[in-house]
């Protein structure tokens, strides 16, 4: 599965990521202030060949970033604008080209194109946003263009595909990116992923290296260009997943199929993909680029009938076009199969039904910036014919994009091969849903409709997907034997890592069809993650804050995140050198500088800011209010010392563990920092579940806890006038209760201690006298309240209290 399932999953990227929700909002149009030098026009025309960039300022959203680059980009969208709308010629900001690490809102460049071609002005931006639903793809808006305060117009930005697109899509972002176009006079075909040979240099001029001192730039494409046509057909299912990631090239195909897309790999001039090796499963992906052509706005040849009835297959049968990553994948039935599931998946987001709508809202949303901008390149008059007729432009025919989605949709769902009809899958699970890492996890899916003749799971941690059969015998965890609910094993994994997996059902490769669940297969895959070995300690994570909105401050009076270490041993220990992650497929993200010791029983904090720059305890990166993971690793990089994973998080409320009980991950609402989580010297701390919200009301203890003393626990918001018992417990414990709340402390050594009532408010005091025993002090004890509502009851959170000396 992609990155966004961090939160981000797959199809939440439809909307954009966390870094991006502002500059990349495809519902709104921004202004990019460019204070260029006052010869930009001929300087930049100039630098144009180079390429070379000019020093300028950018402002966005009032924020001013000083000494950018700048210069034009793109070949036809350069070349070919008549000489009136020179000053339509699309630009590339680099907001690092002088600066280093200069970002806005966390991107370094920004793409801003012109959309020549087409003059309905949606190709690109709905076109991205259509196919980041289904495959990696790059966020692309509107923006308006002003330099030195002249209106310049209407223009779209695309995301680049370099690291911070990357780091959005992908475990790691340092593998090799290569862009599929060519250099110089060399045959189109040769960017079609076809033998050229083992030596390096015909690729060079076939493809465009991007990777700065990437690891062995040239070997994995080459490896990966080998197998795919020099394998026999017999042994490619084994060999190609380990180098090509079949699935992704398979969805990237389909998708730029389904909405006509012949600007492209598949297209006559072959070009406009990018390629990035892909770390960490060590396999080369596909990544679309440049749609300003879409959804048919370059017939290819066949004119507007032909790309409104492109066949799925288009180009898997070509002598003079070969098109190898297609006709070599697709050959095989199951691939094929596969590739016709994806093609299914796409086809109701695709119906005029669904972009209809969409086109519409952007277009109402750009016409009055189109009406304003005087630099048009197309008329009003061409805009508004383009939704239903086609246009001429210069030597481009553009279908009009209402009838090319109505007709397009009409010819694909009468297809005889995108007719067929597979089997339903639902119910997808699996159990435990946290294991350990000597657990195996059984994986469930229910079967219905056309019988299903094979039921397939897939899983992974690392690289290619592992195929295993299930079954509906009742002997694979499957329940009764023919019950339509299928199962198989997934057998234990290593601390920590993370699991992908998904299932298949077909009821024939050859005459029938494959359905997926999760529908988009390795795309949107579900996920599990293996729990690590309970902390040893003396190290540890002891609380963190990711969502510090009036907490503590750091040195410059900011409220950042933060991570506390702990020192629970009786030496005092250098933590110097060792590493602190957000990612634990990343586990030397950040490490510990030099001179930083933790006395024992002492504290650590470290500020998870991205700001490394501002102080030895400052962080190369953020915590994740959405949630995510934090870990500690050893000096050697490699030994897990610490790991907690949370959910989303409420502001100013800490996540972290009790003094003694370092498996357990409990919320804070009054975080306390520097206090290893425990009143000092006495006192009354508030804990609930790692959901803080869980909890059905309020708790707090009230009162020194003193040997002898009375203290009073007092709910609030509790349901009102109604019934309540107090509990003590003697270990914390978290076990949730549906519909009743998380049960805080450990059931089977537990006292109930008497009733109270709650008043009309939902408040309600339940008093308890400390024991004045001999030795008592310093002890922890736990409470918790339960209250009735009607026939059921609620839980509230718990309070941990320790007894003053």
């Amino acid at each position: 599965m992609y990155r966004t399932k961090f939160g981000i999953l797959a199809v939440l990227a439809t909307t954009s990521f966390a870094a991006s929700q502002d500059l990349y909002d495809i519902d709104t149009i921004r202004t990019v202030e460019v204070t260029a030098p006052t010869n930009w026009r001929t300087v930049m025309a100039s630098n144009y060949p180079t390429p070379t960039y000019i020093k300028v300022d950018v402002k966005i959203d009032n924020v001013l970033y000083k000494d950018c680059g700048a210069r034009h980009r793109g070949y036809s969208t350069y070349r070919y604008l008549p000489s009136s709308k020179r000053d339509k010629r699309p630009w590339k900001i680099s907001m690092d080209a002088f600066v280093p690490d200069q970002r806005v809102q966390g991107y370094r460049t920004l793409n801003i194109n012109n959309n020549l071609w087409d003059p309905s002005f949606m190709r690109e931006v709905a076109g991205y946003e259509f196919m980041r639903k289904f495959t990696p793809a790059s966020q692309c808006c509107y923006v308006k263009l002003k330099v030195n305060n002249e209106d310049i117009g209407l223009f779209v930005s695309t995301q680049q595909i370099n690291k911070d697109f990357l780091q959005a899509w992908f475990e790691d972002d340092e593998g090799n990116r290569y862009r599929g176009e060519r250099t110089g006079r060399v045959a189109v075909n040769n960017t079609a992923l076809t033998w050229l040979g083992p030596s390096q240099a015909p690729y060079t001029t076939a493809y465009q290296l991007k990777t700065e001192n990437g690891p062995t730039p040239w070997v994995d494409v080459i490896q990966a260009i080998n197998v795919l046509n020099n394998t026999a057909s017999s042994q490619l299912p084994a060999a190609l997943p380990k180098v090509l990631d079949v699935d992704n090239a398979l969805r990237f195909l389909a998708v730029g199929n389904i909405t006509a897309w012949l600007d492209s790999y598949i297209g006559r001039y072959c070009h406009n993909f990018w390629m990035y090796e892909d770390p960490y499963h060590d396999r080369i992906t596909f990544q679309p680029w440049d749609l300003n052509n879409g959804f048919g706005g370059l017939t290819d040849g066949l004119g507007e009938n032909g790309v409104q009835r492109l066949s799925p297959f288009y180009k898997e049968i070509s002598s003079s076009s070969p098109r190898p990553l297609f006709s070599k994948i697709v050959q095989l039935p199951p691939w094929r199969a596969r590739y016709l599931a994806h093609f299914r998946s796409m086809m109701p987001d695709f119906s005029w039904t669904k972009m209809g709508p969409r086109i519409d809202a952007l277009r109402k949303l750009i016409r009055p910036a189109l009406t304003a901008d005087t630099k048009r390149i197309y008329t009003l008059s061409q805009f508004d014919a383009n939704l239903t007729t086609t246009v001429r432009t210069g030597f481009v025919t553009v279908p009009g994009l209402q009838p090319f989605f109505q007709n397009r949709t009409a010819y694909l769902a009468a297809h005889t091969d995108l007719k067929k009809i597979a089997p339903t899958l639902s119910n997808l699970t699996h159990s435990p849903t946290a294991p350990n890492p000597n657990q195996s996890v059984t994986v469930n899916a229910r079967v219905t409709g056309v019988t299903a003749t094979n039921v397939t799971l897939y899983h992974r941690t690392r690289g290619p997907f592992v195929e295993a059969p299930m079954f509906d015998d009742g002997k694979h965890g499957d329940g009764k034997a023919n019950d339509g609910v299928y199962g198989a094993a997934i057998p234990p994994i290593a601390p920590l890592h993370l699991v992908d997996y998904y299932v298949s059902a077909n009821n024939s490769l050859s005459t029938g069809a494959m359905s997926f669940l999760p529908d988009l297969a390795e795309f949107n895959a579900d996920t599990y993650r293996v729990r690590g070995a309970p902390p040893k300690g003396p190290i540890l994570i002891s609380e963190f804050v990711a969502k510090n909105d009036t907490g503590l401050k750091d040195e410059n009076g900011e409220t950042d995140d933060w991570i506390e270490l702990a020192n629970v041993g009786a030496q005092a220990i250098s933590v110097s050198g060792m590493y602190l992650t957000d990612n634990v497929t990343n586990p030397t993200k950040w490490k510990i500088p030099a001179g930083q010791t933790i006395l024992p029983g002492g504290t650590l904090i470290f500020w998870a800011d991205d700001e490394a720059t501002q102080g030895p305890l400052h962080t190369s990166f953020k915590l994740s209010a959405s949630g995510e993971e934090v870990a500690l690793y050893a000096a050697d990089g490699k030994t897990n010392l610490d790991w907690i994973e949370f959910g989303a998080q409420s502001a100013d409320v800490s996540t972290g563990r009790l003094p003694g009980y370092l498996g357990l991950d409990f919320t804070f609402p009054v975080p306390l920092p520097n206090q290893l989580n425990q009143a000092t010297p006495c006192g009354h701390v508030a804990y609930g579940a790692p959901d803080p919200t869980a909890a059905r009301f309020a708790l707090v203890g009230q009162g020194a806890p003193g040997r002898g003393k009375t203290v009073n626990y007092v709910a609030s918001k509790a349901p009102p006038s109604s019934a309540g018992v107090l509990f003590l417990g003697f270990a914390p414990f978290h076990l949730d209760l549906p519909g009743v709340g998380p049960l805080l402390f450990n059931p089977f050594t537990m006292l109930v201690l008497p009733p109270f009532q709650t008043n009309a408010s939902g408040g309600g005091t339940a008093p308890f006298t400390i024991p004045n025993i001999n030795g008592l002090g310093g002890a922890m004890l736990y409470f918790q309240t339960l209250v009735l509502r009607g026939t059921t009851a609620e839980l509230s959170n718990a309070v941990a209290t320790r007894i003053c000396p």
